[in-house]
Parts: structure tokens; C-alpha cells; sequence
């Protein structure tokens, strides 16, 4: 996601990216996103008229609603295991919002909240400034590292290495406002990357696939690395000011993967059809039959991936298709002809 508003979805396996929504409204700067276990993505926008900023909810490719509108401005945001959204803000407070949007302060961390992270125990880390809190699930806070000692002005990105446990975070240098790649085992810090010198990188953002692959937002590049097994590489490129990263499997409309065939019978047997789609939620089905190819009717109970017809003389000619259909549209298969033909007996 960049800071125009534009959400690229990209293949975790190619690296291609596809354009998913456009969220952006000025004076209203999208800032961070995540994605439920349903497929909805949720944005936080930062209101740069003074106004609250939202949070709005992607819940299909290119249409967006409003989730909440709080009264500081939001900036990370982030699902913990009982799917409930954590809101950081640029007050310092950190909100726990319900399914419904219903939001209240869980903790004061007295910092931006411009990462969040949660840990296997369950606890919440934030941070923002040079500083990175820690809560327990009781709503606890508690310093888990101060920044400044070791030159830094902020913190900017966290993310738990799902394979080792660590948490990785990013600092920028106050000296210099260049970036080192941090792992914290327990307590213990550990500088891994180094980008004080050479190319400037942004790390803006961090996130682990399962695998234990980190991504990272270099957001004054327009690109999205990848650090695998210690070595950096350009995951994506060609974004505009990219900031927020999130992993998930994000809603999508249905789309034919199968048409069904014509089928020719004998009256008497049976005529199967058959057709598939994709689509995020797997869509329904239903069939539909038409005696001339233009006006189609449901057939009742006919909501299976095949469709078995028993042939008689009344169905030659009869046409076939596959409504596929979620939350997001509707997919309409090419319609298969059935034709019924009887022996002829010579005289």
C-alpha cells in the first residue's frame, strides 16, 4: 500500500502485483493495513486537515466502507489471535476495536503507535518514537526498550520472526536518520542490517511470511524487499512511496476455471455437466437452464459444482450454465448444449 491510496495485492510466489482498491481521499493519507481471517483488509487513514482520521474496510476488490472514526488519528494497525483490531495513534493510545467497529482504549503506551505486534504469550508491542512498549494481555505497559541510549529517534517497524520467536524492529539513526535492521532475542539486542551507508533505505515497515522470509518496506524507493536465509533482495518494485505490508488471503470475485462441454445422450441416460471457479470466498453455484439460449432460469437445488440431467425428447436443444457467485460479484459460465438423439431403425 502506498501514500496515495493505492492497495497492490502481489503474488507471494511471482512477486506480481495487481491493483486492488484505491483508498486514498485527501486530505485523509492512507497509513497502515491488515487483513482478517475473512479476507477483509482494513486501512488506517491519517487526516491531515486536523480532523480524526478512520479506519475503513476493503472488502472487495476496489470498494471500501468506513469501519470506525476515532478521535486521534490512527496509525498501525494490526489483528491479535482472538481477531480483535489494535489501533496505535499518533496520541499514544492504543484502541481495541470489535467486529462491529466498536472501539475503546485498551492501553496509553505514551508513544506513536506506529508499529504494533503481538507476541505467542499474547502480549502487544508498540512503538513509534525512540521507544518500544510492551502490554500484557491485562493492559499492562511497560518499557521493553529505550531507544535513545543507542542513537536512535524512532522505531518505525516491528514484526516476530514466526520461526525463531525474535522480534525485528527498525531504527532510524538520529545522527544520520538511516536505518539498522534490529533483533531482540529476549532482551538482547543485535544490529543485523546495516543501511547507514550506501543506497538509502526507508525500512518503513516489517513483516514475516511463515517461512521466516521478512519483507520490508523501503518506502523512498517504492519497493518491497525480501530478506531470506540473511541475503536482501527486491521482492517488488515500480510502487509510489510504498509504507503499510500485510499478509493475508484477501477477497476476490469469482472467476471461471472451467466451462462445461456439450453433452449428446439418448433418452434415458444421463447428461452430466460440469464447471468450476475461483474466487475468495469460494463462491456458490447454481445452474441454469434455457430452452433458447437467452432467457436462463434457475433450476432448484441444482447448487453443485456438477450438474446431472436425465434426458428426454422435451431437452434436445436445451442450454446450460454455472452462475458462480460471493460477496464481491457474480461469474457466469458459457452455456453447453444437450442434445437428445433416438436410434433410427432402417426399414
Amino acid at each position: 500500500m502506498d501514500t496515495v491510496g493505492q492497495v497492490y495485492v502481489v503474488d507471494i510466489i511471482t512477486g506480481k502485483k495487481t491493483l486492488y482498491a484505491d483508498v486514498g481521499s485527501p486530505p485523509l493519507r492512507p497509513f497502515w493495513n491488515a487483513i482478517d481471517a475473512n479476507g477483509d483488509m482494513f486501512v488506517s487513514r491519517y487526516n491531515f486537515d486536523g480532523t480524526p482520521g478512520d479506519v475503513v474496510r476493503v472488502e472487495c476488490p476496489g470498494s471500501y466502507s468506513s469501519f470506525v472514526t476515532l478521535p486521534d488519528q490512527p496509525l498501525a494497525v494490526a489483528f491479535d489471535r482472538a481477531a480483535r483490531l489494535h489501533v496505535g495513534t499518533e496520541a499514544g493510545n492504543l484502541y481495541r476495536c470489535d467486529k462491529t467497529g466498536t472501539c475503546s482504549v485498551f492501553a496509553d503506551v505514551a508513544t506513536r503507535g506506529l508499529a504494533v505486534a503481538f507476541d505467542t504469550g499474547g502480549d502487544i508491542y508498540v512503538s513509534g518514537g525512540p521507544v518500544i512498549r510492551r502490554i500484557t494481555p491485562a493492559g499492562v505497559v511497560s518499557t521493553f526498550y529505550d531507544a535513545v541510549a543507542d542513537g536512535y529517534d524512532a522505531i518505525p517497524a516491528l514484526s516476530f520472526d514466526p520461526v525463531s520467536g525474535d522480534l525485528y524492529a527498525s531504527g532510524r539513526t538520529a545522527s544520520t536518520h538511516r536505518f539498522h535492521l534490529m533483533r531482540f532475542t529476549g532482551a538482547e539486542r543485535t544490529v543485523v542490517v546495516d543501511w547507514t551507508a550506501g543506497e538509502y533505505i526507508t525500512a518503513s515497515a516489517l513483516l514475516f511470511g511463515e517461512d521466516g522470509t521478512l519483507f520490508i518496506s523501503d518506502q523512498t524507493n517504492g519497493r518491497v524487499l525480501q530478506r531470506k536465509a540473511g541475503v536482501i533482495s527486491t521482492f517488488v518494485g515500480g510502487l509510489d512511496n510504498v509504507v503499510g505490508l500485510a499478509m493475508g488471503n484477501m477477497n476476490t470475485a469469482p472467476m471461471v476455471t472451467a466451462n462445461p462441454s456439450n453433452q449428446t445422450v439418448s433418452p434415458g441416460q444421463n447428461a452430466t455437466f460440469t464447471a468450476a471457479a475461483s474466487g475468495m470466498p469460494a463462491p456458490s453455484v447454481v445452474w441454469q437452464v434455457s430452452s433458447d439460449g437467452v432467457s436462463f432460469t434457475d433450476i432448484p437445488n441444482a447448487t453443485l459444482t456438477t450438474l446431472t440431467v436425465a434426458a428426454t425428447n422435451d431437452l434436445n436443444g436445451s442450454k446450460y450454465r454455472a452462475v458462480f457467485s460471493n460477496a464481491c460479484a457474480t461469474a457466469t459460465t458459457q452455456s453447453a448444449t444437450l442434445a437428445v438423439t433416438t436410434l433410427q431403425v432402417p426399414p
